[in-house]
């Protein structure tokens, strides 16, 4: 992979708005792969690597719940025990 791999994967990240799994499964590499390139970003072109860090932070925090309030959330309607 050369950096020019980087900024591809970077740029798919911000302007198809796509996740590592995604980027993961459209191109044939593997999760840990693409997420090794991104992480060359922070060398090459800080600026998207920052870039690429928000977009992805907020995929994971639109995705899940943190911690145990999923859980609290189940079982909130079954309190009558």
């Amino acid at each position: 992979m050369t950096t020019q791999t980087a900024v591809y994967l970077g740029n798919m990240v911000i302007f198809n708005d796509m996740t590592i799994r995604e980027i993961a499964e459209k191109t044939g590499i593997s999760k840990t792969w693409v997420h090794f390139n991104l992480m060359k970003l922070r060398d090459i072109d800080n600026d998207l690597f920052l870039a690429v860090r928000i977009r992805l932070e907020n995929h994971n925090k639109m995705k899940h719940i943190k911690g145990g309030e999923a859980t609290r959330r189940k079982y909130a309607g079954n309190q009558s025990k």
